[in-house]
């Protein structure tokens, strides 16, 4: 067979060792997971999550619908799991892979972690594999902009988490991934500008077909040579070689590099959302405000179009977000509740947003994501603010503290009192025996 990258790839995931990694690498991975498993749980009282929850609930099933009193096979847990994984969009990504690698790997290998009892090492040790094999894999094109990442490579890397929780040799595991990229989806971002709430399927779908492509590889099913150069192929405008992301495995940890959202919108958006509440810090009136004038990177720019119909597409409207946050002066999940989207003072506001490319800030980007934000005012005065990193980027990151907080302003509502004694429980997975254990305190009544 050709395509050695992925024999490096595969052996790489099948030797990777949590306990053979710097710590700061443990930490990392620990914090991706405290995060993605509070943005899972915090969606669950979304009503089309509960009714898809009560559908798949077996009795008898053994793994968690997490934020549910309910129960499913492994299969369906990561199908309901990753799909409110991007539910209140405040996952955690990877800019140098212009997607959300977390979301994709985490529900996959926690259902299969749980149905099997495993450690909680053996379950950060899947997860790291996965993390770095599929950032790479997902480095190796840029996807066309009618293509969402969502789904496309993500069950490649959650097939390897899961195939290396078995304990897969390397040869398994480059056949499960191989077969999980053909598995792979082609999805719309038009889905966004209709609100379509499809788009939160991408994830849980890739989700379990992770799972199952591990089980058709132990089955006997077979991969072609280089299944993700065929994907990235037909997806991709600018394709590279497999064997360009494998130099700094090992080397370069892509968990370090993630970031950890603050605001509950397109991570695009998010630097001029948080230059907006620096210009309005000390109070702005949103009627003596004539213009406001959004200069940002290219990526970002795309998201120039007033959407307040949708909560789904308002989250991906520049114009809508900077304008929610100038009115409440914060920009969290009640910036897009019907209440808001319905606020006649944000709607007259995103209509004097204009969004503006500037090339000096797309060509900075991933290594920053600048926006500057220019108000001007009734009175002929001005307000300016730049960010270059919006809070949560690796250069200003979210420390286990703040991640801890999140993690409690998103759950309370789901777990009550106990959403500290989870948090605590998910911080220490290194040393849990079982991860049943942590499982079980993210159970809410959601259902």
């Amino acid at each position: 067979m050709t395509a050695g990258y992925l024999d490096t790839l595969a052996e790489f995931a099948a030797t990777t060792d949590i306990e053979k990694v710097p710590d700061g690498v443990v930490d990392a991975t620990t914090r991706i997971v405290l995060d993605t498993l509070g943005v899972i749980v915090a969606a669950a009282p979304a009503p089309p999550l509960r009714r898809f929850a009560r559908e798949v609930t077996e009795r008898e099933g053994t793994a968690s619908l997490l934020g549910h009193d309910a129960r499913s096979t492994p299969e369906l847990a990561a199908l309901v799991n990753g799909t409110a994984a991007n539910w209140v969009e405040l996952d955690e990504g990877n800019h140098t892979t212009l997607g959300h690698v977390g979301i994709h790997v985490i529900p996959a290998v926690l259902a299969l972690a749980e149905s099997r009892g495993c450690s909680g090492r053996e379950l950060l040790t899947a997860v790291l594999a996965g993390y770095e094999v599929g950032a790479r894999v997902a480095r190796m094109g840029r996807l066309r902009w009618h293509i969402h990442p969502h789904g496309t490579w993500g069950a490649m890397a959650g097939a390897v988490a899961c195939a290396r929780l078995l304990g897969l040799p390397a040869p398994a595991i480059r056949e499960a991934l191989g077969i999980a990229s053909s598995l792979a989806l082609v999805t719309s971002r038009r889905t966004i500008a209709e609100g379509a709430s499809v788009k939160y399927l991408w994830t849980g779908v890739a989700s379990q077909h992770a799972l199952q492509a591990v089980r058709f590889a132990h089955c006997g099913f077979t991969a072609e040579a280089d299944g993700p150069a065929s994907l990235f192929c037909s997806i991709s405008d600018a394709p590279i070689a497999g064997r360009e992301v494998v130099g700094d495995l090992g080397l370069r940890w892509e968990v370090e590099h993630a970031y950890f959202k603050t605001y509950a919108c397109c991570r695009y958006a998010a630097p001029s959302v948080e230059a907006m509440l620096t210009a309005r810090a000390d109070g702005l009136d949103p009627d003596v405000v004539t213009a406001i004038d959004v200069d940002t990177f290219g990526l970002a720019a795309h998201l120039d179009t007033l959407q307040a119909h949708h909560e789904l597409s308002a989250r991906f409207s520049i114009p809508y977000c900077v304008a929610a946050a100038a009115v409440l002066g914060s920009c969290g999940p009640e910036a897009f509740r019907d209440a808001t989207r319905a606020d006649a003072r944000v709607l007259a506001l995103g209509e004097r947003v204009r969004v503006h490319e500037v090339p000096a800030y797309t060509a900075e980007f991933p290594s920053a994501t600048p926006a500057r934000v220019t108000v001007r005012l009734r009175d002929g005065s001005v307000r300016q603010a730049e960010v270059r990193h919006a809070h949560g980027d690796p250069q200003r990151p979210l420390d286990a503290a703040g991640l801890r907080r999140k993690f409690h302003a998103l759950t309370a509502g789901v777990l009550g009192a106990g959403a500290e004694d989870a948090a605590r429980a998910i911080l220490d997975v290194a040393s849990t025996p079982d991860v049943r254990t942590i499982t079980a305190r993210l159970r809410g009544t959601a259902s």
